[in-house]
Protein backbone atom coordinates (compact mmCIF):
# COMPACT_ATOMS: atom_id res chain seq x y z
CA UNK A 1 0.00 0.00 0.00
CA UNK A 2 1.17 3.50 -0.81
CA UNK A 3 0.41 5.00 2.60
CA UNK A 4 3.74 6.77 2.60
CA UNK A 5 2.59 8.74 -0.44
CA UNK A 6 -0.64 9.90 1.13
CA UNK A 7 0.99 12.66 3.17
CA UNK A 8 2.90 13.78 0.11
CA UNK A 9 -0.34 13.99 -1.83
CA UNK A 10 -2.00 15.87 1.03
CA UNK A 11 0.71 18.46 0.80
CA UNK A 12 0.24 18.73 -2.96
CA UNK A 13 -3.53 19.30 -2.85
CA UNK A 14 -3.26 21.61 0.16
CA UNK A 15 -0.78 23.93 -1.57
CA UNK A 16 -3.18 24.99 -4.28
CA UNK A 17 -3.21 28.54 -5.62
CA UNK A 18 -4.53 31.18 -3.17
CA UNK A 19 -8.31 31.57 -3.44
CA UNK A 20 -9.43 34.61 -5.36
CA UNK A 21 -12.53 35.41 -3.37
CA UNK A 22 -13.62 39.02 -2.99
CA UNK A 23 -10.72 41.30 -3.67
CA UNK A 24 -12.55 44.23 -2.02
CA UNK A 25 -13.35 42.48 1.29
CA UNK A 26 -10.72 43.38 3.93
CA UNK A 27 -11.21 40.04 5.74
CA UNK A 28 -10.66 38.19 2.52
CA UNK A 29 -7.57 40.24 1.73
CA UNK A 30 -6.11 39.45 5.16
CA UNK A 31 -6.85 35.75 4.75
CA UNK A 32 -5.15 35.66 1.33
CA UNK A 33 -2.16 37.54 2.75
CA UNK A 34 -1.83 34.97 5.53
CA UNK A 35 -2.07 32.16 2.95
CA UNK A 36 0.76 33.61 0.87
CA UNK A 37 2.88 34.12 3.99
CA UNK A 38 2.26 30.51 5.06
CA UNK A 39 3.31 29.20 1.66
CA UNK A 40 6.49 31.25 1.89
CA UNK A 41 7.31 30.33 5.50
CA UNK A 42 6.25 26.68 5.23
CA UNK A 43 5.45 26.75 8.91
CA UNK A 44 2.39 25.01 10.43
CA UNK A 45 1.78 28.01 12.69
CA UNK A 46 1.38 30.32 9.68
CA UNK A 47 -0.97 27.83 8.06
CA UNK A 48 -2.99 27.73 11.24
CA UNK A 49 -3.42 31.52 11.09
CA UNK A 50 -4.55 31.31 7.46
CA UNK A 51 -6.94 28.47 8.25
CA UNK A 52 -8.56 30.41 11.09
CA UNK A 53 -8.95 33.47 8.86
CA UNK A 54 -10.78 31.45 6.21
CA UNK A 55 -12.79 29.68 8.94
CA UNK A 56 -14.20 33.05 9.96
CA UNK A 57 -15.20 33.90 6.42
CA UNK A 58 -16.78 30.46 5.81
CA UNK A 59 -18.78 30.73 9.04
CA UNK A 60 -20.16 34.20 8.12
CA UNK A 61 -23.74 33.43 7.20
CA UNK A 62 -24.21 36.92 5.73
CA UNK A 63 -21.84 36.23 2.85
CA UNK A 64 -22.95 34.79 -0.46
CA UNK A 65 -22.93 31.01 -0.61
CA UNK A 66 -20.31 30.98 -3.38
CA UNK A 67 -17.85 32.95 -1.25
CA UNK A 68 -18.51 30.73 1.76
CA UNK A 69 -17.87 27.60 -0.35
CA UNK A 70 -14.58 29.04 -1.59
CA UNK A 71 -13.57 30.08 1.92
CA UNK A 72 -14.53 26.67 3.33
CA UNK A 73 -12.43 24.99 0.63
CA UNK A 74 -9.45 27.26 1.45
CA UNK A 75 -9.82 26.61 5.18
CA UNK A 76 -9.91 22.86 4.61
CA UNK A 77 -6.74 22.98 2.49
CA UNK A 78 -4.99 25.20 5.04
CA UNK A 79 -5.84 22.83 7.89
CA UNK A 80 -4.26 20.00 5.87
CA UNK A 81 -0.92 21.78 6.39
CA UNK A 82 -1.12 22.40 10.11
CA UNK A 83 0.09 19.00 11.25
CA UNK A 84 -1.70 16.84 13.80
CA UNK A 85 -4.80 19.00 14.31
CA UNK A 86 -7.08 16.25 12.99
CA UNK A 87 -10.27 17.47 14.68
CA UNK A 88 -9.99 20.86 12.97
CA UNK A 89 -9.48 19.20 9.59
CA UNK A 90 -12.47 16.88 10.15
CA UNK A 91 -14.57 19.92 11.09
CA UNK A 92 -13.36 21.88 8.04
CA UNK A 93 -14.15 18.99 5.67
CA UNK A 94 -17.57 18.50 7.24
CA UNK A 95 -18.32 22.25 6.92
CA UNK A 96 -17.28 22.26 3.27
CA UNK A 97 -19.58 19.34 2.49
CA UNK A 98 -22.40 20.99 4.41
CA UNK A 99 -22.08 24.23 2.48
CA UNK A 100 -21.05 22.95 -0.96
CA UNK A 101 -22.85 19.61 -0.99
CA UNK A 102 -21.68 16.14 -1.97
CA UNK A 103 -21.64 17.07 -5.64
CA UNK A 104 -19.22 19.97 -5.22
CA UNK A 105 -15.94 19.94 -7.18
CA UNK A 106 -13.85 19.20 -4.09
CA UNK A 107 -16.35 16.93 -2.36
CA UNK A 108 -14.13 13.95 -3.12
CA UNK A 109 -11.18 15.68 -1.46
CA UNK A 110 -13.27 16.61 1.58
CA UNK A 111 -14.60 13.07 1.98
CA UNK A 112 -11.13 11.64 1.58
CA UNK A 113 -9.60 14.09 4.09
CA UNK A 114 -12.22 13.30 6.71
CA UNK A 115 -12.06 9.56 6.01
CA UNK A 116 -8.30 9.55 6.26
CA UNK A 117 -8.41 11.27 9.66
CA UNK A 118 -10.89 8.69 10.94
CA UNK A 119 -8.75 5.89 9.50
CA UNK A 120 -5.68 7.25 11.33
CA UNK A 121 -7.59 7.03 14.61
CA UNK A 122 -8.92 3.53 13.89
CA UNK A 123 -12.47 4.82 13.61
CA UNK A 124 -13.06 2.39 10.79
CA UNK A 125 -16.81 2.64 10.38
CA UNK A 126 -16.72 6.43 9.93
CA UNK A 127 -13.69 6.12 7.69
CA UNK A 128 -15.33 3.42 5.61
CA UNK A 129 -18.41 5.53 4.90
CA UNK A 130 -16.34 8.48 3.64
CA UNK A 131 -13.85 6.39 1.63
CA UNK A 132 -16.61 4.35 -0.01
CA UNK A 133 -18.31 7.62 -1.00
CA UNK A 134 -15.10 8.71 -2.70
CA UNK A 135 -14.56 5.56 -4.77
CA UNK A 136 -18.25 5.05 -5.56
CA UNK A 137 -19.24 8.64 -6.42
CA UNK A 138 -15.99 10.54 -7.01
CA UNK A 139 -13.83 8.01 -8.82
CA UNK A 140 -12.48 10.79 -11.04
CA UNK A 141 -11.09 12.71 -8.06
CA UNK A 142 -7.31 12.75 -7.79
CA UNK A 143 -7.56 11.26 -4.30
CA UNK A 144 -9.80 8.33 -5.35
CA UNK A 145 -6.95 5.77 -5.80
CA UNK A 146 -5.64 6.66 -2.35
CA UNK A 147 -9.11 6.31 -0.90
CA UNK A 148 -9.36 2.86 -2.47
CA UNK A 149 -6.06 1.81 -0.87
CA UNK A 150 -7.18 2.98 2.57
CA UNK A 151 -10.55 1.28 2.15
CA UNK A 152 -8.90 -2.06 1.39
CA UNK A 153 -6.57 -1.62 4.33
CA UNK A 154 -9.30 -1.01 6.86
CA UNK A 155 -11.41 -3.93 5.60
CA UNK A 156 -8.37 -6.14 5.94
CA UNK A 157 -7.63 -4.86 9.45
CA UNK A 158 -11.24 -5.47 10.42
CA UNK A 159 -10.96 -8.99 8.96
CA UNK A 160 -14.13 -8.48 6.97
CA UNK A 161 -13.06 -10.93 4.29
CA UNK A 162 -16.34 -11.15 2.39
CA UNK A 163 -16.58 -7.38 2.19
CA UNK A 164 -12.95 -7.14 1.17
CA UNK A 165 -13.43 -9.65 -1.65
CA UNK A 166 -16.55 -7.86 -2.88
CA UNK A 167 -14.80 -4.48 -2.75
CA UNK A 168 -11.73 -5.74 -4.64
CA UNK A 169 -13.97 -7.02 -7.43
CA UNK A 170 -16.01 -3.81 -7.60
CA UNK A 171 -12.89 -1.63 -7.66
CA UNK A 172 -11.35 -3.80 -10.36
CA UNK A 173 -14.47 -3.28 -12.47
CA UNK A 174 -14.25 0.52 -12.12
CA UNK A 175 -12.62 1.66 -15.36
CA UNK A 176 -12.00 5.17 -14.02
CA UNK A 177 -10.03 3.94 -11.05
CA UNK A 178 -8.13 1.47 -13.21
CA UNK A 179 -6.43 4.37 -14.95
CA UNK A 180 -4.13 4.48 -11.93
CA UNK A 181 -1.49 1.89 -12.75
CA UNK A 182 -0.35 1.28 -9.17
CA UNK A 183 -3.89 0.65 -7.96
CA UNK A 184 -4.62 -1.60 -10.94
CA UNK A 185 -1.57 -3.76 -10.19
CA UNK A 186 -2.48 -3.88 -6.52
CA UNK A 187 -6.03 -5.00 -7.31
CA UNK A 188 -4.80 -7.62 -9.78
CA UNK A 189 -2.59 -9.10 -7.06
CA UNK A 190 -5.43 -9.14 -4.56
CA UNK A 191 -7.85 -10.59 -7.07
CA UNK A 192 -5.40 -13.37 -7.88
CA UNK A 193 -5.06 -14.14 -4.17
CA UNK A 194 -8.84 -14.23 -3.85
CA UNK A 195 -9.18 -16.64 -6.76
CA UNK A 196 -6.45 -18.85 -5.32
CA UNK A 197 -8.36 -18.96 -2.05
CA UNK A 198 -11.49 -19.93 -3.96
CA UNK A 199 -9.52 -22.69 -5.71
CA UNK A 200 -8.27 -23.99 -2.36
CA UNK A 201 -11.82 -24.01 -1.02
CA UNK A 202 -13.01 -25.91 -4.09
CA UNK A 203 -10.24 -28.47 -3.53
CA UNK A 204 -11.21 -28.87 0.12
CA UNK A 205 -14.79 -29.47 -1.01
CA UNK A 206 -13.52 -32.10 -3.49
CA UNK A 207 -14.71 -30.04 -6.44
CA UNK A 208 -11.47 -30.68 -8.27
CA UNK A 209 -12.78 -29.71 -11.70
CA UNK A 210 -13.70 -26.24 -10.43
CA UNK A 211 -10.35 -26.01 -8.65
CA UNK A 212 -8.46 -26.74 -11.88
CA UNK A 213 -10.63 -24.32 -13.86
CA UNK A 214 -9.88 -21.45 -11.46
CA UNK A 215 -6.15 -22.00 -11.73
CA UNK A 216 -6.43 -22.28 -15.51
CA UNK A 217 -8.24 -18.92 -15.68
CA UNK A 218 -5.62 -17.29 -13.48
CA UNK A 219 -2.85 -18.53 -15.77
CA UNK A 220 -4.69 -17.30 -18.86
CA UNK A 221 -5.24 -13.88 -17.27
CA UNK A 222 -1.52 -13.33 -16.68
CA UNK A 223 0.66 -16.05 -18.24
CA UNK A 224 3.82 -14.08 -17.44
CA UNK A 225 3.09 -13.52 -13.77
CA UNK A 226 6.03 -13.89 -11.39
CA UNK A 227 4.60 -16.98 -9.66
CA UNK A 228 2.70 -18.52 -12.54
CA UNK A 229 4.62 -21.78 -12.04
CA UNK A 230 2.79 -22.23 -8.73
CA UNK A 231 -0.54 -21.89 -10.51
CA UNK A 232 0.51 -24.44 -13.13
CA UNK A 233 1.58 -26.93 -10.48
CA UNK A 234 -1.59 -26.43 -8.43
CA UNK A 235 -3.74 -26.91 -11.53
CA UNK A 236 -1.98 -30.20 -12.20
CA UNK A 237 -2.68 -31.39 -8.66
CA UNK A 238 -6.39 -30.65 -9.05
CA UNK A 239 -6.50 -32.37 -12.44
CA UNK A 240 -4.80 -35.43 -10.98
CA UNK A 241 -7.29 -35.58 -8.12
CA UNK A 242 -10.11 -35.21 -10.66
CA UNK A 243 -8.83 -38.24 -12.56
CA UNK A 244 -7.68 -36.20 -15.55
CA UNK A 245 -4.38 -38.06 -15.86
CA UNK A 246 -3.36 -36.93 -19.33
CA UNK A 247 -4.40 -33.37 -18.57
CA UNK A 248 -2.37 -33.34 -15.36
CA UNK A 249 0.72 -34.67 -17.13
CA UNK A 250 0.37 -32.13 -19.92
CA UNK A 251 0.15 -29.28 -17.40
CA UNK A 252 3.11 -30.56 -15.38
CA UNK A 253 5.19 -30.49 -18.55
CA UNK A 254 4.61 -26.71 -18.64
CA UNK A 255 6.42 -26.07 -15.34
CA UNK A 256 9.55 -24.11 -16.32
CA UNK A 257 12.81 -26.08 -15.93
CA UNK A 258 14.29 -23.34 -13.74
CA UNK A 259 11.28 -23.15 -11.45
CA UNK A 260 11.70 -24.04 -7.79
CA UNK A 261 8.79 -26.43 -8.36
CA UNK A 262 10.45 -28.29 -11.24
CA UNK A 263 11.61 -31.15 -9.01
CA UNK A 264 8.14 -31.44 -7.47
CA UNK A 265 6.65 -31.51 -10.96
CA UNK A 266 8.96 -34.36 -11.96
CA UNK A 267 8.14 -36.27 -8.77
CA UNK A 268 4.40 -35.86 -9.33
CA UNK A 269 4.81 -36.86 -12.98
CA UNK A 270 6.53 -40.07 -11.89
CA UNK A 271 3.86 -40.76 -9.28
CA UNK A 272 1.02 -40.30 -11.77
CA UNK A 273 2.68 -42.47 -14.42
CA UNK A 274 3.30 -45.19 -11.84
CA UNK A 275 -0.32 -45.09 -10.67
CA UNK A 276 -1.54 -45.89 -14.18
CA UNK A 277 1.21 -48.47 -14.80
CA UNK A 278 3.14 -46.34 -17.26
CA UNK A 279 6.35 -47.60 -15.73
CA UNK A 280 8.76 -46.61 -18.54
CA UNK A 281 7.53 -43.01 -18.29
CA UNK A 282 7.60 -43.12 -14.49
CA UNK A 283 11.19 -44.39 -14.53
CA UNK A 284 12.20 -41.66 -16.97
CA UNK A 285 10.67 -38.96 -14.76
CA UNK A 286 12.42 -40.25 -11.65
CA UNK A 287 15.73 -40.56 -13.50
CA UNK A 288 15.40 -36.97 -14.71
CA UNK A 289 14.67 -35.85 -11.15
CA UNK A 290 17.76 -37.57 -9.77
CA UNK A 291 20.06 -36.26 -12.51
CA UNK A 292 18.82 -32.65 -12.35
CA UNK A 293 18.35 -32.36 -8.60
CA UNK A 294 20.80 -34.77 -6.97
CA UNK A 295 21.09 -32.68 -3.81
CA UNK A 296 17.38 -32.82 -3.00
CA UNK A 297 16.15 -35.24 -0.36
CA UNK A 298 13.82 -37.09 -2.75
CA UNK A 299 16.50 -37.72 -5.40
CA UNK A 300 17.84 -40.90 -3.77
CA UNK A 301 14.40 -42.48 -3.47
CA UNK A 302 13.46 -41.37 -6.98
CA UNK A 303 16.44 -43.16 -8.53
CA UNK A 304 15.77 -46.27 -6.43
CA UNK A 305 12.24 -46.36 -7.80
CA UNK A 306 13.54 -45.91 -11.32
CA UNK A 307 15.84 -48.92 -10.83
CA UNK A 308 12.92 -50.96 -9.51
CA UNK A 309 10.76 -50.13 -12.53
CA UNK A 310 13.59 -50.84 -14.99
CA UNK A 311 14.16 -54.24 -13.39
CA UNK A 312 10.46 -55.05 -13.47
CA UNK A 313 10.40 -54.12 -17.16
CA UNK A 314 13.38 -56.36 -17.85
CA UNK A 315 15.41 -53.37 -18.98
CA UNK A 316 18.53 -54.49 -17.15
CA UNK A 317 20.88 -52.29 -19.16
CA UNK A 318 19.04 -49.12 -18.09
CA UNK A 319 18.77 -50.47 -14.56
CA UNK A 320 22.56 -50.92 -14.43
CA UNK A 321 23.07 -47.38 -15.75
CA UNK A 322 20.81 -46.10 -12.98
CA UNK A 323 22.64 -48.23 -10.42
CA UNK A 324 25.97 -46.74 -11.50
CA UNK A 325 24.46 -43.25 -11.27
CA UNK A 326 23.15 -44.00 -7.76
CA UNK A 327 26.62 -44.99 -6.61
CA UNK A 328 28.14 -41.90 -8.18
CA UNK A 329 25.59 -39.42 -6.81
CA UNK A 330 24.78 -40.87 -3.42
CA UNK A 331 27.57 -43.33 -2.62
CA UNK A 332 29.36 -40.80 -0.43
CA UNK A 333 26.62 -40.86 2.22
CA UNK A 334 25.41 -44.42 1.52
CA UNK A 335 28.31 -46.68 0.45
CA UNK A 336 25.96 -49.66 0.03
CA UNK A 337 24.59 -48.02 -3.10
CA UNK A 338 27.81 -49.05 -4.84
CA UNK A 339 26.61 -52.67 -4.91
CA UNK A 340 23.09 -53.22 -3.52
CA UNK A 341 21.21 -52.14 -6.69
CA UNK A 342 23.34 -54.57 -8.70
CA UNK A 343 22.27 -57.41 -6.43
CA UNK A 344 18.63 -56.57 -7.12
CA UNK A 345 19.38 -56.73 -10.84
CA UNK A 346 21.20 -60.04 -10.41
CA UNK A 347 18.29 -61.56 -8.50
CA UNK A 348 15.99 -60.61 -11.36
CA UNK A 349 18.37 -62.18 -13.88
CA UNK A 350 18.55 -65.36 -11.77
CA UNK A 351 14.76 -65.53 -11.66
CA UNK A 352 14.77 -65.33 -15.46
CA UNK A 353 17.43 -68.05 -15.77
CA UNK A 354 20.34 -65.83 -16.76
CA UNK A 355 22.72 -66.93 -14.01
CA UNK A 356 25.88 -66.47 -16.04
CA UNK A 357 25.34 -62.75 -16.57
CA UNK A 358 24.18 -62.33 -12.97
CA UNK A 359 27.35 -63.95 -11.63
CA UNK A 360 29.59 -61.87 -13.85
CA UNK A 361 27.91 -58.62 -12.78
CA UNK A 362 28.04 -59.55 -9.11
CA UNK A 363 31.77 -60.28 -9.28
CA UNK A 364 32.29 -56.75 -10.62
CA UNK A 365 30.79 -55.16 -7.50
CA UNK A 366 31.97 -57.72 -4.93
CA UNK A 367 34.88 -55.58 -3.63
CA UNK A 368 32.48 -52.88 -2.42
CA UNK A 369 30.20 -55.14 -0.40
CA UNK A 370 30.05 -54.17 3.27
CA UNK A 371 31.44 -56.76 5.70
CA UNK A 372 28.14 -57.26 7.49
CA UNK A 373 26.45 -58.14 4.20
CA UNK A 374 29.05 -60.48 2.72
CA UNK A 375 27.49 -63.72 3.93
CA UNK A 376 24.17 -62.87 2.32
CA UNK A 377 25.89 -61.54 -0.77
CA UNK A 378 27.74 -64.83 -1.13
CA UNK A 379 24.45 -66.71 -1.00
CA UNK A 380 23.18 -64.64 -3.88
CA UNK A 381 26.42 -65.38 -5.67
CA UNK A 382 25.72 -69.06 -4.99
CA UNK A 383 22.43 -68.85 -6.87
CA UNK A 384 24.07 -66.88 -9.66
CA UNK A 385 26.82 -69.43 -10.13
CA UNK A 386 24.68 -72.61 -10.21
CA UNK A 387 25.10 -74.22 -13.64
CA UNK A 388 21.81 -76.13 -13.34
CA UNK A 389 18.46 -75.74 -11.59
CA UNK A 390 18.98 -75.66 -7.77
CA UNK A 391 17.86 -78.60 -5.64
CA UNK A 392 15.96 -77.61 -2.48
CA UNK A 393 17.06 -74.06 -3.10
CA UNK A 394 20.78 -74.86 -3.24
CA UNK A 395 23.07 -75.73 -6.10
CA UNK A 396 23.49 -79.45 -6.87
CA UNK A 397 27.10 -78.83 -7.94
CA UNK A 398 28.39 -76.69 -5.09
CA UNK A 399 32.06 -76.55 -5.92
CA UNK A 400 31.66 -73.84 -8.57
CA UNK A 401 34.95 -71.91 -8.87
CA UNK A 402 33.21 -68.52 -9.11
CA UNK A 403 31.40 -69.02 -5.82
CA UNK A 404 34.39 -70.52 -4.07
CA UNK A 405 36.53 -67.60 -5.16
CA UNK A 406 34.21 -65.08 -3.63
CA UNK A 407 33.31 -67.17 -0.56
CA UNK A 408 37.00 -67.49 0.26
CA UNK A 409 37.51 -63.74 -0.05
CA UNK A 410 34.39 -62.99 1.96
CA UNK A 411 35.10 -65.63 4.60
CA UNK A 412 31.43 -66.53 4.64
CA UNK A 413 30.86 -69.43 7.07
CA UNK A 414 27.20 -69.69 6.14
CA UNK A 415 28.14 -70.25 2.53
CA UNK A 416 30.65 -72.91 3.58
CA UNK A 417 27.92 -74.57 5.62
CA UNK A 418 25.49 -74.46 2.71
CA UNK A 419 28.08 -76.01 0.41
CA UNK A 420 28.97 -78.73 2.91
CA UNK A 421 25.35 -79.63 3.67
CA UNK A 422 24.40 -79.87 0.00
CA UNK A 423 27.53 -81.90 -0.72
CA UNK A 424 26.38 -84.44 1.88
CA UNK A 425 22.80 -84.38 0.64
CA UNK A 426 24.02 -85.07 -2.91
CA UNK A 427 25.40 -88.50 -1.85
CA UNK A 428 22.64 -91.10 -1.71
CA UNK A 429 24.55 -94.24 -0.61
CA UNK A 430 26.63 -95.05 2.50
CA UNK A 431 30.40 -95.25 2.37
CA UNK A 432 33.62 -93.31 3.07
CA UNK A 433 32.63 -90.41 0.77
CA UNK A 434 29.32 -90.00 2.56
CA UNK A 435 31.00 -90.19 5.97
CA UNK A 436 33.54 -87.50 5.01
CA UNK A 437 30.82 -85.27 3.63
CA UNK A 438 28.69 -85.72 6.75
CA UNK A 439 31.61 -84.85 9.05
CA UNK A 440 32.42 -81.78 6.95
CA UNK A 441 28.79 -80.61 7.04
CA UNK A 442 28.55 -81.00 10.82
CA UNK A 443 31.86 -79.16 11.29
CA UNK A 444 30.66 -76.33 9.10
CA UNK A 445 27.43 -76.10 11.05
CA UNK A 446 29.36 -76.10 14.33
CA UNK A 447 31.20 -73.00 13.07
CA UNK A 448 27.94 -71.09 12.85
CA UNK A 449 26.55 -69.21 15.81
CA UNK A 450 23.97 -70.98 17.92
CA UNK A 451 21.38 -68.37 17.03
CA UNK A 452 21.78 -68.71 13.26
CA UNK A 453 18.23 -69.30 11.95
CA UNK A 454 19.28 -71.92 9.38
CA UNK A 455 21.43 -74.15 11.62
CA UNK A 456 18.59 -76.25 13.03
CA UNK A 457 16.86 -76.61 9.65
CA UNK A 458 20.09 -77.81 8.04
CA UNK A 459 20.74 -80.30 10.87
CA UNK A 460 17.19 -81.68 10.50
CA UNK A 461 17.78 -82.17 6.79
CA UNK A 462 21.06 -83.94 7.44
CA UNK A 463 19.45 -86.25 10.01
CA UNK A 464 16.61 -87.10 7.63
CA UNK A 465 19.07 -87.79 4.83
CA UNK A 466 21.28 -89.90 7.12
CA UNK A 467 18.28 -92.05 8.07
CA UNK A 468 17.39 -92.42 4.40
CA UNK A 469 20.93 -93.39 3.31
CA UNK A 470 21.62 -95.79 6.17
CA UNK A 471 18.16 -97.31 6.17
CA UNK A 472 17.49 -96.11 9.68
CA UNK A 473 14.09 -95.72 11.21
CA UNK A 474 14.21 -92.05 12.00
CA UNK A 475 10.64 -90.81 11.55
CA UNK A 476 10.17 -88.13 8.94
CA UNK A 477 9.28 -84.84 10.57
CA UNK A 478 7.38 -82.57 8.27
CA UNK A 479 8.80 -79.10 8.33
CA UNK A 480 8.98 -76.12 6.07
CA UNK A 481 12.23 -75.66 4.28
CA UNK A 482 13.86 -72.60 5.73
CA UNK A 483 14.97 -70.66 2.66
CA UNK A 484 18.38 -69.14 2.54
CA UNK A 485 18.05 -65.53 3.64
CA UNK A 486 18.11 -62.95 0.93
CA UNK A 487 19.63 -59.54 1.32
CA UNK A 488 17.04 -57.17 2.57
CA UNK A 489 15.84 -54.74 1.57
CA UNK A 490 16.52 -54.76 -2.18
Amino acid sequence: MRLGLLLVFFAAVAHAAPPAGSSSDPAWKDAVRLWIAAESAKDPAHWRDAAKAFDAIADDAHLANLERVEAADAAMRAWMNTGPDEDRLIGAATRYLGIAGDAAPDAGLALYARGRMHWGRDRFEQARADLEAVVDHHADAAVAPYAAELLLDLLNRQQKWDDLIARVKSLRANTTLMRDGDLARRLDELLAQIHRKEAEQAEQQHDFAACAAIYRDLIAADPKADRVDELVYDEAICLDKDGEIDGALAVLAQVPPRSSLARHALALTGEIDAQVARFPDAAAAFEDLARRFPDEVEADDALSRAITYRIALGDYARARDDAKLAGKLFGAHDPDLAWRPFVAIALARIANGDRKTAARELIDVAPWVAIEWRDDFALVMWDASCPIEPVDGLCAKPRDPILLRFAKDARAPRVDAAIAVESALAIDRPGPAFDRALRAANAALDALTATDPDTFAWRDRLDDHLALVTGGTRPHVAHELVPRPRMSPW
